[in-house]
């Protein structure tokens, strides 16, 4: 549940009776719960609303200290404000936040990185105070100094920044050199550390607003204006906020997060990627300095910018809520790129397919449907294309509703390595390799679609996946001739790849049909919404006679016949994969023959 809904359930619970047990010695007056203090000594100073509008709301006329019932149950108890959101919730009795369990190949093994001797002190505080950084803001975030050996040679003098899990566990360190040889900027971290934000030591735990950027020192400057902030390990762009997985749950309790961000490409991406994974309805974000002309906090920091133009400058940062309603001239760039920019059609993700390249790419934001006969090798296929898109940083999960997940790993091994039956070694390495590439549902038999979205939207925000197999239509519970169900099916898929700007494969059968006849959208087995529907629409094809004519020719000595068995493997293709519908992109709808090696499970087109 969010802070929202916790709160709400609060004030429509017995308000006084939870008053009563968080501070036993008060005492009730009208629309009023009245105690001496927070620490619960008689008296009437400070004043509870518990009936009226608004709830919940109080006042101490003693000190002047006010708040809402969180901000009360915190001062009371002595606790931060993930704390108060659990003590609640366990008060009350509701439900716990859901979050689903993946079979992950292989769980990795992080070294816990060590604090190293201090040098160089002295030289290290003069380059933080020459940024602008007091000594207390330093002392905050626990910042000591050495010497580190970027490169063979001389140790620099370096700033070490130690970054702490909320619970104070030391995870990562990182060194920054003060020195910069031939303009050269050393920065390095500790080897195998787990990602984390940096600044937890130094944060409010009632904070119930945080800010993210990038940046020790720039998240040094927030806090020493006064804001509540975590940096992130290894800047901006996209593909570099793999913390998410690690800090996810204790992010969950912030009621807003601003992401705070460059005003270039890579600041862009990482609002793009982070405010739909933080959740778009808490995120804002803000580009730049408060003070015009300069790049960023740390400058503003140092020309003297004052708390009351931070705050000034940090409420008009935009929402990140979505925009349905949008004037022409928000789309004027990208319709520029459909007519000017060559590169424009090629955006997205090649298939394993050489001759596809330039003519059909797997986009996010899209749904396709992968459809064929049984047994025609559809999982296959997109078993060795899901790890051909690892190797340009997309994470996959598949969900095979068919097949246990560990035999869907056991193929993907068997294509990884291109051998039929990998080595202890080879699946050890292999499984690690996919640990955090590809992820799997464990789940075999039907399953309703709102169930599996919970998981789906999870593995998005938490792990970064992009690349969603869902194999196969017919675990969905929805009949062949269901055509009102199918529709809202396809429209929730394709809903929620846009949503969260990831791309659907869902697997479906084809009608039973003549299996030398092409293949088209419409030989997909059920409601013609299939085939109208989604952007993109992948067919696949046995090449039945070649295997019946092997078949038949198999149990021969005869030199000819096996000549002819032999031009039949070289010459023959195994399977024909087609693009049978293509929305967007060149539109081209190409086809290509492949060999299908049944030992390696790989395709490989034939030149």
């Amino acid at each position: 549940m969010t802070p929202k809904e916790i709160k709400s359930a609060l004030l429509q619970s017995d308000l006084r009776k939870f008053l009563e047990d968080l501070i036993p010695n008060g005492t009730v007056e009208g629309n009023y719960f009245s105690v001496g203090s927070v620490n619960g000594e008689e008296g009437k100073s400070l004043k509870v609303r518990i009936a009226g509008d608004p709830l919940g709301v109080w006042g101490d006329f003693s000190n002047s200290n006010k708040g809402d019932i969180f901000e009360l149950i915190m001062l009371v108890k002595g606790i931060g404000f993930k704390e108060c959101l659990e003590f609640v919730s366990e008060y009350l009795e509701l439900p716990e936040t859901y979050k689903p369990e993946f079979v992950r190949t292989s769980s990795r093994n992080y070294s816990i990185p060590v604090i190293p001797v201090r040098s160089g002190e002295d030289r290290v505080l003069q380059y933080l105070r020459g940024r602008g950084l007091s000594d207390d803001t330093i002392q905050k975030f626990r910042i000591s100094s050495s010497g580190y050996n970027f490169t063979d040679g001389v140790a620099i003098p370096s700033v070490v920044f130690p970054f702490y899990d909320r619970d104070n566990n030391l995870r990562l360190v990182k060194y920054l050199g003060i020195e910069r040889p031939n303009g050269q900027r050393f920065i390095s971290a500790s080897g195998n550390s787990q990602p984390r934000l940096f600044g937890w030591q130094a944060l409010d735990r009632t904070a119930r607003t945080l800010i993210i950027t990038k940046g020790e020192i720039e998240a040094m400057s927030f806090y020493q204006l006064g804001f509540n902030v975590l940096a992130t390990p290894f800047g901006e762009g996209k593909g570099k906020h793999g913390w998410l997985e690690f800090e996810y749950e204790d992010l969950e309790p912030f009621e807003e997060i601003i992401i705070h961000a460059d005003n270039d490409m890579p600041g862009h991406a990482t609002v793009q990627e982070l405010s739909p994974k933080l959740g778009m309805h808490r995120c804002k974000f803000i580009y730049g300095s408060p003070i015009q002309g300069l790049k960023d906090v740390n400058d503003a920091l140092l020309v003297g910018v004052t708390k009351e133009q931070m705050q000034k400058w940090l409420l008009t940062a935009k929402s990140c809520d979505p925009d349905a309603l949008k004037q022409a001239t928000a789309f004027v760039d990208d319709v520029i790129s459909r007519f000017h920019d060559p590169s424009y059609r090629n955006k997205g993700y090649p298939f394993p397919i050489p001759s596809w390249e330039n003519q059909v790419r797997i986009r996010m934001g899209e749904l396709s449907i992968w459809t064929g006969l049984s047994a025609c090798g559809k999982s296959q296929f997109i078993g060795q294309t899901a790890l051909h898109l690892a190797d340009f940083g997309v994470k996959s999960l598949i969900a095979s509703l068919e097949m246990h997940a560990s035999t869907v790993i056991g193929r993907l091994l068997c294509q990884k390595y291109a051998i039929e039956v990998p080595s202890v070694d080879q699946i050890k390495e292999g499984a690690e390799w996919m640990s955090d590439k590809i992820l799997f549902y464990d789940r075999i038999g039907n399953v309703k679609l709102e169930d599996l979205t919970t998981v789906l939207v999870y593995a998005i925000k938490k792990f970064g996946v992009n690349f969603i197999v869902l194999d196969s239509l017919m675990k969905f519970g929805i009949h062949s001739e269901d055509y009102q169900g199918t529709q809202d099916f396809i429209d929730a898929l394709q809903n929620l790849a846009k949503q969260y700007w990831v791309h659907i494969a869902l697997v479906a059968h084809s009608r039973k049909k003549d299996e030398t006849d092409n293949m088209s959208r419409l030989d997909i087995k059920g409601s013609s919404v299939l085939g109208d529907l989604p952007e993109l629409i992948i067919a696949m094809q046995r090449n039945r006679k070649k295997e019946h004519d092997i078949q038949a020719l198999m149990y021969t000595s005869n030199p000819e016949l096996l000549q002819a068995i032999e031009h039949l493997k070289v010459n023959e293709h195994d399977a024909v994969i087609s693009c049978v519908k293509q929305r967007n992109g060149t539109g081209a709808e190409p086809v290509a023959k492949c060999y299908f090696d049944p030992s390696t499970q790989l395709y490989r087109e034939m030149s």
